[in-house]
């Protein structure tokens, strides 16, 4: 059984674990030996290959003892309206969409970031202060990096998009990181380089937090109407923490191909 399955069997949240569930390289040094041949070199290059090959394949078969390793299955295909539109196998990107007569509602999702890079809530015993104090020093940091979620609204009729930076915490809640309004939703949807910077240049508000009170309420009780909710959050998570996994066995794949003489 691969480490990351067993990990995903110990722990009882993937989120707050999930980065715990690779492999550590321990720190290792290599001493140069004082004479050596080239043929020597290749010899050993040759037979570590095939070590990483054989490595390689047992993780590859132990992801795939998983069921639905390789499949969508049909409960993350459609969800409450919302469909995939993209899951590039080799992207860490997830595109959800819901279309409405007067209103697109679309989810975009770093499903590495999401899963790979959450915040872990176990904290081993005697290291809860001092993760107290990391937390206490970073805490007016934590909004300038790129939310793993974005919520994008387009409005049909006046032709304009609002884009929510959302991210996910450990008990299944989630906060707003930003707020971005946009005037051409074809733009907004782009993927050309020039579209992508004037969106990460656009002016987001405030922290959320910074906001009056009646008005954070009110903004997210307006997103729990347009179905983000803690069922939602979930179904986020389950599909994204299922599509990581098989983007990771395609990455063992790649390498294992890359290995092979």
């Amino acid at each position: 059984m691969s480490l990351r399955i067993f990990a995903r069997n110990t722990f009882s949240t993937v989120k707050s674990n999930s980065r715990n569930l690779r492999l550590a390289a321990k720190p290792f040094t290599i001493q140069t030996a004082k004479s050596f041949s080239s043929s020597s070199i290749r010899l050993n290059a040759d037979k570590e290959s095939s070590h990483l090959v054989e490595v390689l394949t047992n993780e590859i078969q132990g992801e795939l003892e998983q069921p639905e390793a390789t499949v969508i299955p049909d409960r993350f295909a459609d969800y409450k309206g919302f469909k995939i539109v993209n899951n590039d196998i080799n992207s860490v990107n997830l595109h959800l969409k819901k279309s409405g007569e007067n209103e697109d509602i679309h989810i975009f999702v770093d499903v590495d970031d999401l899963i790979n890079n959450a915040e872990i809530n176990d904290v081993e015993e005697g290291q809860e202060e001092a993760a107290a104090e990391e937390d206490e020093i970073f805490d007016e940091f934590e909004d300038l990096s790129k939310p793993p979620v974005n919520f994008a609204i387009i409005n049909k009729t006046k032709n304009t998009v609002l884009n929510f930076g959302i991210n996910i915490d450990s008990e299944g809640g989630f906060s707003v990181q930003s707020i971005s309004p946009f005037a051409d939703p074809a733009a907004f949807l782009s993927e050309k380089p020039e579209e992508v910077f004037k969106k990460e240049a656009t002016y987001a508000g405030p922290q959320f937090s910074n906001l009056d009170e009646n008005l954070q309420l009110a903004l997210l009780q307006y997103l729990n109407a347009k179905g983000l909710d803690a069922d939602m959050i979930e179904y986020i998570e389950d599909i994204s923490t299922h599509l990581e996994n098989q983007k990771y066995i395609n990455w063992l794949d790649t390498l294992q191909k890359f290995f092979k003489q």
